[in-house]
Protein backbone atom coordinates (compact mmCIF):
# COMPACT_ATOMS: atom_id res chain seq x y z
CA UNK A 1 0.00 0.00 0.00
CA UNK A 2 1.41 3.36 -1.03
CA UNK A 3 0.26 6.17 1.74
CA UNK A 4 1.15 8.71 -0.36
CA UNK A 5 -1.58 7.62 -3.39
CA UNK A 6 -5.57 7.89 -2.11
CA UNK A 7 -6.30 5.63 -4.53
CA UNK A 8 -4.18 2.79 -3.66
CA UNK A 9 -4.92 3.79 0.16
CA UNK A 10 -8.45 3.91 -1.22
CA UNK A 11 -8.35 0.64 -2.53
CA UNK A 12 -7.36 -1.42 0.22
CA UNK A 13 -8.67 0.25 3.11
CA UNK A 14 -12.32 -0.68 1.24
CA UNK A 15 -11.15 -4.14 1.17
CA UNK A 16 -12.38 -5.09 4.92
CA UNK A 17 -14.75 -3.78 7.46
CA UNK A 18 -11.65 -3.25 10.34
CA UNK A 19 -8.44 -1.75 9.76
CA UNK A 20 -5.68 -2.44 12.19
CA UNK A 21 -2.53 0.10 11.75
CA UNK A 22 0.53 -1.16 13.14
CA UNK A 23 2.91 1.00 11.32
CA UNK A 24 4.71 3.91 12.82
CA UNK A 25 5.35 6.39 13.75
CA UNK A 26 1.83 6.97 13.71
CA UNK A 27 1.99 10.78 13.92
CA UNK A 28 3.42 11.08 10.39
CA UNK A 29 1.98 8.09 8.84
CA UNK A 30 -1.86 7.41 10.31
CA UNK A 31 -3.67 10.61 8.89
CA UNK A 32 -3.68 9.85 5.28
CA UNK A 33 -5.16 5.81 6.61
CA UNK A 34 -7.42 7.52 9.08
CA UNK A 35 -8.78 9.91 6.31
CA UNK A 36 -9.13 7.00 3.95
CA UNK A 37 -11.07 4.96 6.30
CA UNK A 38 -13.46 7.83 6.79
CA UNK A 39 -13.89 7.90 3.19
CA UNK A 40 -14.52 3.88 2.99
CA UNK A 41 -16.67 3.81 6.27
CA UNK A 42 -13.89 1.21 7.75
CA UNK A 43 -13.78 1.26 11.54
CA UNK A 44 -9.73 1.86 12.74
CA UNK A 45 -7.68 0.79 15.19
CA UNK A 46 -4.44 1.95 15.76
CA UNK A 47 -1.46 1.12 18.56
CA UNK A 48 -0.03 4.47 18.83
CA UNK A 49 1.50 6.10 21.71
CA UNK A 50 2.96 8.94 20.70
CA UNK A 51 1.07 11.85 22.57
CA UNK A 52 0.49 14.44 19.50
CA UNK A 53 -1.07 11.25 17.52
CA UNK A 54 -3.43 9.90 19.88
CA UNK A 55 -4.37 13.58 20.58
CA UNK A 56 -4.98 13.88 16.19
CA UNK A 57 -6.96 11.07 16.59
CA UNK A 58 -9.24 12.32 19.09
CA UNK A 59 -9.84 15.69 17.62
CA UNK A 60 -11.21 14.25 14.64
CA UNK A 61 -13.87 12.66 16.70
CA UNK A 62 -16.89 14.98 15.44
CA UNK A 63 -15.98 13.96 12.05
CA UNK A 64 -15.76 10.60 13.15
CA UNK A 65 -19.77 10.98 14.51
CA UNK A 66 -20.89 12.43 11.44
CA UNK A 67 -19.64 9.66 9.29
CA UNK A 68 -20.83 6.73 12.04
CA UNK A 69 -16.78 5.35 11.55
CA UNK A 70 -15.16 3.78 14.74
CA UNK A 71 -11.99 5.56 15.22
CA UNK A 72 -9.91 3.77 18.00
CA UNK A 73 -6.06 4.77 18.88
CA UNK A 74 -3.69 3.45 21.61
CA UNK A 75 -4.89 -0.29 21.44
CA UNK A 76 -1.65 -1.23 23.38
CA UNK A 77 0.31 -1.44 26.65
CA UNK A 78 1.09 1.83 27.84
CA UNK A 79 -2.34 4.31 26.61
CA UNK A 80 -4.54 1.13 27.40
CA UNK A 81 -3.17 -0.63 30.31
CA UNK A 82 -2.69 2.67 32.49
CA UNK A 83 -6.06 4.34 31.27
CA UNK A 84 -7.57 1.12 32.35
CA UNK A 85 -6.23 1.65 35.89
CA UNK A 86 -6.99 4.81 36.30
CA UNK A 87 -10.68 4.22 35.54
CA UNK A 88 -10.26 1.22 38.01
CA UNK A 89 -9.54 3.99 40.61
CA UNK A 90 -11.79 6.57 39.51
CA UNK A 91 -14.85 3.50 39.71
CA UNK A 92 -14.57 3.24 43.20
CA UNK A 93 -16.06 6.95 43.20
CA UNK A 94 -12.72 8.90 43.57
CA UNK A 95 -12.74 12.83 42.43
CA UNK A 96 -9.21 13.46 40.74
CA UNK A 97 -7.22 16.52 41.49
CA UNK A 98 -4.24 15.02 40.03
CA UNK A 99 -2.90 12.23 38.30
CA UNK A 100 0.31 10.22 37.38
CA UNK A 101 0.66 7.23 35.07
CA UNK A 102 3.98 5.11 34.32
CA UNK A 103 4.91 2.12 32.70
CA UNK A 104 7.93 -0.35 32.81
CA UNK A 105 7.41 -2.42 29.46
CA UNK A 106 9.33 -5.33 29.01
CA UNK A 107 9.58 -5.86 25.18
CA UNK A 108 10.97 -8.79 22.89
CA UNK A 109 11.20 -6.45 19.72
CA UNK A 110 13.17 -3.26 18.81
CA UNK A 111 12.56 -2.68 14.69
CA UNK A 112 13.26 0.29 12.70
CA UNK A 113 9.70 1.40 13.11
CA UNK A 114 9.84 0.84 17.27
CA UNK A 115 13.11 3.32 16.73
CA UNK A 116 11.78 5.66 14.58
CA UNK A 117 8.51 6.15 16.36
CA UNK A 118 10.48 6.99 19.70
CA UNK A 119 12.56 9.40 18.28
CA UNK A 120 10.30 11.52 16.06
CA UNK A 121 7.97 11.33 19.88
CA UNK A 122 10.90 12.22 22.23
CA UNK A 123 11.69 15.67 19.85
CA UNK A 124 8.70 17.10 21.83
CA UNK A 125 10.08 16.88 24.63
CA UNK A 126 8.46 15.98 28.07
CA UNK A 127 4.74 17.33 28.22
CA UNK A 128 2.47 17.27 31.08
CA UNK A 129 -0.90 18.92 32.17
CA UNK A 130 -0.82 21.96 34.61
CA UNK A 131 -3.91 23.73 35.89
CA UNK A 132 -5.36 21.95 32.48
CA UNK A 133 -2.90 23.50 29.88
CA UNK A 134 -0.09 21.71 28.13
CA UNK A 135 3.29 22.43 29.37
CA UNK A 136 6.00 21.45 27.58
CA UNK A 137 9.58 20.88 29.64
CA UNK A 138 13.22 19.43 28.33
CA UNK A 139 13.03 15.63 27.59
CA UNK A 140 14.63 14.33 31.54
CA UNK A 141 13.27 17.29 33.82
CA UNK A 142 10.86 16.54 36.38
CA UNK A 143 12.51 12.63 36.69
CA UNK A 144 11.53 10.76 40.02
CA UNK A 145 11.96 7.76 41.44
CA UNK A 146 7.74 5.36 41.47
CA UNK A 147 7.48 2.25 43.25
CA UNK A 148 5.58 -0.28 41.10
CA UNK A 149 6.23 -3.76 39.92
CA UNK A 150 7.97 -4.20 43.25
CA UNK A 151 10.65 -1.94 42.64
CA UNK A 152 11.71 1.19 42.90
CA UNK A 153 12.42 2.69 39.32
CA UNK A 154 13.75 6.26 38.16
CA UNK A 155 11.29 7.73 35.24
CA UNK A 156 10.57 10.69 33.53
CA UNK A 157 8.12 12.93 32.03
CA UNK A 158 7.48 11.40 28.59
CA UNK A 159 5.23 12.78 25.53
CA UNK A 160 3.47 9.17 25.23
CA UNK A 161 -0.79 8.26 24.16
CA UNK A 162 -0.80 7.89 28.20
CA UNK A 163 -0.83 11.00 28.70
CA UNK A 164 -4.05 11.78 26.61
CA UNK A 165 -5.59 8.78 27.52
CA UNK A 166 -5.44 9.47 31.23
CA UNK A 167 -6.87 13.22 30.74
CA UNK A 168 -9.73 11.65 28.68
CA UNK A 169 -10.57 9.57 31.91
CA UNK A 170 -9.75 11.46 34.80
CA UNK A 171 -10.66 14.94 33.50
CA UNK A 172 -8.20 15.92 36.36
CA UNK A 173 -6.18 19.45 35.74
CA UNK A 174 -2.46 18.05 36.32
CA UNK A 175 -1.54 14.73 34.77
CA UNK A 176 1.73 13.69 33.74
CA UNK A 177 2.90 10.18 32.44
CA UNK A 178 5.75 8.85 33.12
CA UNK A 179 8.17 5.68 31.64
CA UNK A 180 11.18 4.13 32.62
CA UNK A 181 13.91 5.63 29.70
CA UNK A 182 14.66 3.14 27.03
CA UNK A 183 18.00 0.87 28.17
CA UNK A 184 18.04 1.56 32.10
CA UNK A 185 17.10 -0.49 34.58
CA UNK A 186 17.66 -4.43 35.01
CA UNK A 187 16.31 -6.57 32.26
CA UNK A 188 12.73 -8.06 33.50
CA UNK A 189 10.47 -10.71 31.89
CA UNK A 190 7.35 -8.81 32.84
CA UNK A 191 5.55 -5.61 31.90
CA UNK A 192 4.37 -3.16 34.22
CA UNK A 193 1.85 -0.22 34.73
CA UNK A 194 0.88 2.12 37.59
CA UNK A 195 -1.56 4.97 38.11
CA UNK A 196 -2.25 7.54 41.22
CA UNK A 197 -4.63 9.44 41.61
CA UNK A 198 -4.80 12.38 44.32
CA UNK A 199 -8.03 13.52 45.34
CA UNK A 200 -9.67 16.82 46.11
CA UNK A 201 -8.95 16.08 50.13
CA UNK A 202 -5.32 15.07 48.96
CA UNK A 203 -5.39 11.27 49.57
CA UNK A 204 -3.91 9.43 47.57
CA UNK A 205 -4.78 6.08 45.38
CA UNK A 206 -2.74 3.88 43.46
CA UNK A 207 -3.54 0.93 41.36
CA UNK A 208 -0.81 -1.58 39.62
CA UNK A 209 -1.03 -4.17 36.79
CA UNK A 210 1.58 -7.04 35.57
CA UNK A 211 1.89 -8.87 32.51
CA UNK A 212 4.00 -10.12 29.96
CA UNK A 213 5.79 -9.08 27.29
CA UNK A 214 4.74 -5.61 25.96
CA UNK A 215 4.14 -6.24 22.45
CA UNK A 216 2.51 -9.87 23.03
CA UNK A 217 0.03 -7.60 25.50
CA UNK A 218 -0.50 -5.18 22.51
CA UNK A 219 -0.91 -7.88 20.09
CA UNK A 220 -3.81 -9.16 22.39
CA UNK A 221 -5.48 -6.60 23.22
CA UNK A 222 -5.65 -5.49 19.14
CA UNK A 223 -6.91 -8.63 18.61
CA UNK A 224 -9.42 -8.31 21.22
CA UNK A 225 -10.59 -4.71 20.40
CA UNK A 226 -11.09 -5.34 16.53
CA UNK A 227 -13.01 -8.42 17.29
CA UNK A 228 -15.21 -6.30 18.74
CA UNK A 229 -15.63 -3.71 16.47
CA UNK A 230 -16.65 -6.41 14.05
CA UNK A 231 -18.80 -7.87 16.54
CA UNK A 232 -20.36 -4.38 17.04
CA UNK A 233 -23.63 -3.28 15.39
CA UNK A 234 -23.78 -0.79 12.32
CA UNK A 235 -24.50 2.63 14.43
CA UNK A 236 -22.93 1.27 18.08
CA UNK A 237 -20.85 4.21 19.73
CA UNK A 238 -17.70 2.63 21.55
CA UNK A 239 -16.79 4.40 24.50
CA UNK A 240 -19.78 7.00 24.08
CA UNK A 241 -18.65 8.35 20.68
CA UNK A 242 -17.31 7.34 17.26
CA UNK A 243 -13.61 8.23 17.95
CA UNK A 244 -12.38 6.34 21.90
CA UNK A 245 -9.92 4.72 22.99
CA UNK A 246 -9.51 1.55 24.18
CA UNK A 247 -11.53 1.22 28.17
CA UNK A 248 -11.21 -0.99 30.91
CA UNK A 249 -13.81 -3.57 29.05
CA UNK A 250 -10.79 -4.42 26.89
CA UNK A 251 -8.07 -4.62 29.06
CA UNK A 252 -6.84 -6.57 32.91
CA UNK A 253 -8.50 -3.44 34.90
CA UNK A 254 -12.49 -4.54 35.18
CA UNK A 255 -14.47 -4.68 38.32
CA UNK A 256 -16.86 -7.30 38.85
CA UNK A 257 -17.93 -8.58 42.15
CA UNK A 258 -19.56 -11.28 43.97
CA UNK A 259 -19.56 -11.88 48.25
CA UNK A 260 -20.56 -15.57 49.10
CA UNK A 261 -18.57 -18.19 48.72
CA UNK A 262 -16.64 -16.90 46.28
CA UNK A 263 -14.81 -13.53 47.09
CA UNK A 264 -11.70 -11.50 45.85
CA UNK A 265 -11.30 -7.97 44.55
CA UNK A 266 -9.00 -7.07 41.77
CA UNK A 267 -7.88 -4.00 40.55
CA UNK A 268 -4.47 -4.79 38.83
CA UNK A 269 -6.01 -7.21 37.02
CA UNK A 270 -9.22 -8.86 36.17
CA UNK A 271 -10.37 -12.64 36.74
CA UNK A 272 -13.77 -13.94 35.58
CA UNK A 273 -16.93 -12.52 35.72
CA UNK A 274 -18.35 -11.38 38.94
CA UNK A 275 -14.85 -12.41 40.87
CA UNK A 276 -12.55 -10.19 42.14
CA UNK A 277 -8.67 -10.79 43.13
CA UNK A 278 -6.88 -9.20 46.18
CA UNK A 279 -3.39 -9.63 46.61
CA UNK A 280 -0.81 -8.96 43.68
CA UNK A 281 0.91 -11.04 40.85
CA UNK A 282 2.84 -13.08 43.26
CA UNK A 283 -0.42 -14.11 45.41
CA UNK A 284 -3.78 -14.40 44.82
CA UNK A 285 -6.21 -15.01 46.83
CA UNK A 286 -10.45 -15.39 46.44
CA UNK A 287 -12.11 -16.44 49.85
CA UNK A 288 -12.09 -19.63 47.83
CA UNK A 289 -8.59 -19.47 49.73
CA UNK A 290 -7.24 -16.64 52.60
CA UNK A 291 -4.20 -14.81 51.02
CA UNK A 292 -1.69 -13.31 53.87
CA UNK A 293 -1.86 -11.65 57.28
CA UNK A 294 -1.19 -8.73 55.22
CA UNK A 295 -3.95 -8.35 53.34
CA UNK A 296 -6.75 -7.82 56.03
CA UNK A 297 -7.01 -4.06 55.11
CA UNK A 298 -6.96 -4.62 51.34
CA UNK A 299 -9.93 -6.92 51.81
CA UNK A 300 -11.86 -4.72 54.21
CA UNK A 301 -11.56 -1.85 51.81
CA UNK A 302 -12.73 -4.19 48.74
CA UNK A 303 -15.55 -5.21 50.74
CA UNK A 304 -16.61 -1.37 51.71
CA UNK A 305 -16.33 -0.76 48.09
CA UNK A 306 -18.87 -3.41 47.04
CA UNK A 307 -21.28 -1.76 49.65
CA UNK A 308 -20.41 -4.86 51.61
CA UNK A 309 -18.59 -6.04 54.97
CA UNK A 310 -16.56 -9.08 56.41
CA UNK A 311 -19.86 -10.18 58.17
CA UNK A 312 -20.99 -11.14 54.65
CA UNK A 313 -18.56 -14.05 53.86
CA UNK A 314 -20.58 -17.37 54.20
CA UNK A 315 -17.27 -19.32 53.63
CA UNK A 316 -13.33 -19.72 52.99
CA UNK A 317 -13.03 -22.79 51.20
CA UNK A 318 -8.39 -23.38 51.17
CA UNK A 319 -7.59 -25.27 48.32
CA UNK A 320 -3.88 -26.00 50.48
CA UNK A 321 -2.40 -25.35 53.63
CA UNK A 322 0.40 -23.33 52.78
CA UNK A 323 0.53 -19.78 54.86
CA UNK A 324 0.23 -17.67 51.36
CA UNK A 325 -3.68 -19.44 51.27
CA UNK A 326 -4.80 -19.52 54.79
CA UNK A 327 -3.36 -16.33 56.77
CA UNK A 328 -6.98 -14.52 57.13
CA UNK A 329 -8.60 -18.02 57.29
CA UNK A 330 -8.74 -17.84 61.45
CA UNK A 331 -9.33 -13.58 61.65
CA UNK A 332 -12.16 -13.74 58.75
CA UNK A 333 -13.72 -16.90 60.79
CA UNK A 334 -14.13 -15.13 63.92
CA UNK A 335 -15.29 -12.21 63.05
CA UNK A 336 -18.13 -13.54 59.93
CA UNK A 337 -18.79 -16.46 61.90
CA UNK A 338 -17.62 -18.43 58.16
CA UNK A 339 -17.11 -21.83 58.24
CA UNK A 340 -13.67 -23.01 56.95
CA UNK A 341 -13.39 -26.27 54.68
CA UNK A 342 -9.97 -28.06 53.92
CA UNK A 343 -9.10 -31.22 52.83
CA UNK A 344 -8.46 -33.66 55.66
CA UNK A 345 -5.08 -34.39 54.77
CA UNK A 346 -4.07 -30.70 54.94
CA UNK A 347 -6.07 -30.11 58.61
CA UNK A 348 -3.20 -30.37 60.50
CA UNK A 349 -1.00 -27.61 58.92
CA UNK A 350 -4.23 -25.44 59.28
CA UNK A 351 -3.81 -26.38 62.85
CA UNK A 352 -0.69 -25.52 63.17
CA UNK A 353 0.82 -23.61 60.42
CA UNK A 354 3.97 -22.31 61.62
CA UNK A 355 5.18 -25.90 61.93
CA UNK A 356 4.77 -26.43 57.81
CA UNK A 357 7.73 -28.80 58.02
CA UNK A 358 6.25 -31.08 60.27
CA UNK A 359 3.40 -32.01 57.53
CA UNK A 360 5.39 -31.15 54.31
CA UNK A 361 8.55 -31.78 52.52
CA UNK A 362 9.01 -31.01 48.99
CA UNK A 363 11.29 -32.53 46.47
CA UNK A 364 13.99 -30.19 46.02
CA UNK A 365 15.87 -27.54 48.02
CA UNK A 366 15.03 -24.15 47.06
CA UNK A 367 18.97 -23.05 46.85
CA UNK A 368 18.70 -25.41 43.69
CA UNK A 369 16.51 -22.69 41.74
CA UNK A 370 17.91 -19.45 43.23
CA UNK A 371 21.56 -20.20 42.79
CA UNK A 372 20.56 -20.13 38.74
CA UNK A 373 18.07 -17.71 39.08
CA UNK A 374 18.24 -14.93 42.09
CA UNK A 375 15.14 -13.36 41.41
CA UNK A 376 13.28 -16.72 42.51
CA UNK A 377 13.90 -15.27 45.79
CA UNK A 378 11.26 -12.75 45.21
CA UNK A 379 8.15 -14.34 46.01
CA UNK A 380 9.80 -16.34 49.18
CA UNK A 381 10.52 -12.87 50.88
CA UNK A 382 7.32 -11.16 49.52
CA UNK A 383 5.29 -14.27 51.61
CA UNK A 384 8.03 -13.41 54.84
CA UNK A 385 7.04 -9.92 54.37
CA UNK A 386 3.70 -10.10 54.27
CA UNK A 387 3.32 -12.28 57.35
CA UNK A 388 3.08 -15.86 56.19
CA UNK A 389 5.45 -16.70 59.00
CA UNK A 390 2.96 -15.12 61.50
CA UNK A 391 0.09 -17.12 60.65
CA UNK A 392 -2.18 -18.22 63.07
CA UNK A 393 -3.62 -21.41 63.48
CA UNK A 394 -7.08 -21.72 62.47
CA UNK A 395 -9.26 -23.08 65.68
CA UNK A 396 -12.41 -24.59 63.58
CA UNK A 397 -12.93 -25.93 60.74
CA UNK A 398 -14.71 -28.39 58.63
CA UNK A 399 -12.46 -31.26 56.65
CA UNK A 400 -13.84 -33.10 53.72
CA UNK A 401 -12.34 -36.64 51.48
CA UNK A 402 -11.32 -37.37 48.09
CA UNK A 403 -14.15 -35.57 45.56
CA UNK A 404 -17.43 -34.18 46.25
CA UNK A 405 -19.90 -31.18 46.47
CA UNK A 406 -20.42 -29.18 49.37
CA UNK A 407 -23.51 -27.99 50.57
CA UNK A 408 -22.75 -24.32 49.97
CA UNK A 409 -23.88 -21.49 47.85
CA UNK A 410 -22.89 -22.57 43.91
CA UNK A 411 -22.58 -25.83 45.14
CA UNK A 412 -18.59 -25.91 44.46
CA UNK A 413 -16.84 -29.49 43.59
CA UNK A 414 -14.04 -29.85 46.05
CA UNK A 415 -11.75 -32.59 43.81
CA UNK A 416 -8.79 -33.53 45.31
CA UNK A 417 -5.49 -32.74 43.13
CA UNK A 418 -2.75 -33.89 45.64
CA UNK A 419 0.62 -33.17 44.85
CA UNK A 420 1.61 -30.02 45.80
CA UNK A 421 0.39 -31.07 49.08
CA UNK A 422 -1.13 -34.23 50.17
CA UNK A 423 -4.61 -32.06 50.43
CA UNK A 424 -4.26 -29.58 47.83
CA UNK A 425 -7.61 -29.09 46.48
CA UNK A 426 -8.94 -27.71 43.17
CA UNK A 427 -12.36 -26.21 43.99
CA UNK A 428 -15.20 -26.26 40.42
CA UNK A 429 -17.82 -24.02 40.02
CA UNK A 430 -20.00 -25.60 36.76
CA UNK A 431 -22.53 -22.91 36.63
CA UNK A 432 -20.05 -19.98 36.58
CA UNK A 433 -17.67 -22.25 34.69
CA UNK A 434 -15.05 -21.17 36.92
CA UNK A 435 -11.80 -22.97 38.49
CA UNK A 436 -9.80 -22.30 41.59
CA UNK A 437 -6.63 -24.63 41.19
CA UNK A 438 -4.68 -23.09 43.87
CA UNK A 439 -1.28 -24.34 43.47
CA UNK A 440 -2.34 -27.54 41.88
CA UNK A 441 -2.21 -25.51 38.81
CA UNK A 442 -1.08 -22.28 38.67
CA UNK A 443 0.33 -19.70 35.34
CA UNK A 444 3.21 -18.01 36.89
CA UNK A 445 6.02 -20.15 39.11
CA UNK A 446 8.12 -17.34 39.63
CA UNK A 447 11.00 -19.65 41.19
CA UNK A 448 11.74 -21.35 38.19
CA UNK A 449 10.58 -18.42 35.89
CA UNK A 450 7.56 -20.54 34.24
CA UNK A 451 4.84 -18.71 32.30
CA UNK A 452 1.63 -20.06 31.38
CA UNK A 453 -0.14 -23.36 33.08
CA UNK A 454 2.38 -25.27 34.91
CA UNK A 455 2.82 -27.41 38.06
CA UNK A 456 5.00 -25.15 40.64
CA UNK A 457 8.92 -25.98 40.32
CA UNK A 458 10.12 -28.96 42.89
CA UNK A 459 11.11 -26.30 45.72
CA UNK A 460 6.98 -26.09 46.55
CA UNK A 461 5.98 -29.46 45.74
CA UNK A 462 5.97 -32.62 47.68
CA UNK A 463 5.06 -35.33 44.83
CA UNK A 464 5.41 -33.60 41.26
CA UNK A 465 4.80 -36.84 39.45
CA UNK A 466 1.09 -37.55 41.79
CA UNK A 467 0.61 -33.43 40.60
CA UNK A 468 0.83 -34.26 37.60
CA UNK A 469 -1.58 -37.19 37.41
CA UNK A 470 -4.09 -35.32 39.41
CA UNK A 471 -4.57 -32.79 36.45
CA UNK A 472 -6.31 -35.60 34.93
CA UNK A 473 -9.17 -35.10 37.02
CA UNK A 474 -9.73 -31.97 36.42
CA UNK A 475 -9.27 -32.17 32.80
CA UNK A 476 -11.98 -34.06 32.69
CA UNK A 477 -14.25 -31.00 33.37
CA UNK A 478 -15.88 -28.80 30.97
CA UNK A 479 -14.45 -25.39 32.71
CA UNK A 480 -13.79 -22.29 30.98
CA UNK A 481 -12.09 -19.82 33.20
CA UNK A 482 -8.94 -21.17 35.41
CA UNK A 483 -8.01 -18.86 38.54
CA UNK A 484 -4.90 -19.84 39.99
CA UNK A 485 -3.08 -19.25 43.54
CA UNK A 486 0.11 -17.63 41.33
CA UNK A 487 -0.40 -15.63 38.06
CA UNK A 488 -3.34 -14.25 35.80
CA UNK A 489 -6.23 -16.28 35.32
CA UNK A 490 -6.84 -18.45 32.28
CA UNK A 491 -9.80 -18.50 30.01
CA UNK A 492 -8.99 -21.01 27.12
CA UNK A 493 -10.11 -23.56 29.53
CA UNK A 494 -9.51 -25.85 32.04
CA UNK A 495 -8.69 -28.87 30.09
CA UNK A 496 -6.59 -27.15 27.78
CA UNK A 497 -4.96 -25.20 30.81
CA UNK A 498 -3.55 -29.01 32.09
CA UNK A 499 -3.03 -30.54 29.42
CA UNK A 500 -0.37 -27.78 28.80
CA UNK A 501 1.00 -27.98 32.28
CA UNK A 502 1.51 -31.97 32.05
CA UNK A 503 2.94 -31.48 28.67
CA UNK A 504 5.06 -28.60 30.42
CA UNK A 505 6.47 -31.26 33.21
CA UNK A 506 8.15 -29.96 36.71
CA UNK A 507 11.42 -28.30 37.04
Amino acid sequence: MDLTDPDSLAAAVGAGRVLVNTVGPFARLAPPVVTACLNAGTAYLDLANERTAVRALLERDTEARQRGVALVTGAGFGPAATEALVLAILGHGVRPAAVAVASAATSAYDTEGVRSTVTEAVAEGATLYRAGELVHTPLGEGATTLTFGGAARTVIPVPVGDLEAARQASGAPDITAYAVPRGTGEPEDRSYGYAEITDEEGRSHVAELSTGEGFAFTAALAVETATRLLDAPVGRRLDGGAAARPRAGGVPARHHHRVGTVTSVAVSSSSAPNVHRLGNQLVNFYLVDAGLPAHWQSLLDALRALGRSVTDIAAILITHGHPDHVGLAERVRVASGADVWVHESDAPILAEPRRLNKFWHPERSLLRYTARRPSGLRAPLHLARAGALRTPPVREFHTFTDDRQLDLPDSPLAVHTLGHTQGSTSYLFPDASIAFTGDALVTHDSVAGTVGPCVICRAFTQDSQAALASLDKVAEHEIDTVLPGHGEAWTDGLAKAARQAVANGVR
